[in-house]
């Protein structure tokens, strides 16, 4: 019963000091059952998660720190927009061989039927990867933010694969994008 509601409360958000005093566990197996819980529902999602049908995905990386934060992680991820799950995930550099590792995922678990909507920032590999692994099943855009003193200032979105009208005709048949974005994946 501990190690589920421990579970329970770091998916509410909850750190692993205040989940240590609340539970009266040392700090170390929290962390430790933290880790088993995230194992166990990578093999479950890698095991389970076949045949999506993808309509929209977005991608995108978050910037995180290990141990003392002296050591930056990315943790790259995949939504498929329409179901709102989390299609894939990478840890690991920000560099081209773990976003082609995110998007073999996708395609791995993923049933392509028909073309589909796939947004990302405009990090470069993405772009790259994307020609070279899903240039024939998607429509790819990239949402470029202009930031100045911390506030967005000017979107530009920028079609990389596929045509204007096609593009537009994914979007108007969308049930949750009304133009090219990333909302759902930041």
């Amino acid at each position: 019963m501990d190690f589920d509601e421990v579970v329970q409360m770091t998916v509410e958000g909850v750190g692993i000091s205040s989940i240590s005093r609340i539970k009266c566990f040392s700090w170390n197996t929290i962390a430790s059952w933290q880790y088993l819980a995230c194992q166990a529902v990578g093999k479950f999602n890698d095991h389970k998660l076949k045949g999506v049908e993808l309509m929209e995905l977005q991608a995108d990386e978050i910037r995180t720190f290990a141990g003392t934060k002296k050591i930056h992680m990315w943790i790259f991820a995949a939504i498929e927009v329409g179901s709102r799950l989390w299609i894939s995930k990478v840890v690991g550099n920000r560099n081209y061989r773990n976003i082609k590792t995110l998007l073999n995922k996708v395609i791995n678990s993923c049933r392509i039927v028909n073309p589909f909507i796939f947004t990302t920032d405009g990090f470069e590999p993405y772009s790259w990867a994307t020609k070279n692994l899903m240039r024939s099943i998607c429509l790819y855009a990239q949402v470029i933010k202009k930031r100045r003193k911390n506030r967005v200032i000017k979107v530009e979105r920028r079609l990389i694969i596929g045509t204007k009208p096609k593009i537009e005709q994914l979007l108007f048949e969308s049930e949750d994008s009304s133009t090219i974005n990333t909302s759902f994946i930041e």
